[in-house]
């Protein structure tokens, strides 16, 4: 099984999970996995050792884990001058943001 096949089949499951779970547990979820990566990813890089895909890692920010990113670069010291990952972490940041904001004027104007 390739680093790929794992991380298609664990988003698959986060996606699923937000059908069953509360949207709470599933954002704490993938925070918890995107820190995770990012600290897996800094142990494999002072190892030497192929790391996970930065694609991998901007994947998971997108789906709402960037706190947990954020949070492991911080602590870690990781990533946190590479470009263009740094702009495009930042870019998650917004395209979340955005998604909220839709997301809650959207509500409002139905009311």
């Amino acid at each position: 099984m390739t680093k790929n096949t794992i991380f298609i089949f664990v988003t698959i499951l986060l996606f699923l999970a937000t059908f069953f779970w509360p949207v709470w547990l599933c954002l704490v979820l993938v925070n918890a996995i995107t820190f995770t990566l990012f600290a897996l990813d800094k142990s494999l890089a002072i190892k030497g050792r192929r790391r996970i895909p930065e694609r991998w890692l901007l994947i998971y920010s997108l789906f709402f884990g960037w706190l947990g990113g954020l949070i492991a670069q911080q602590l870690f010291r990781h990533k946190t001058h590479k470009q263009p990952f740094k702009s495009l972490f930042y870019l998650t940041i917004l395209l979340d943001c955005i998604a909220v904001i839709l997301y809650l004027s959207r509500g409002a104007l139905l009311h």
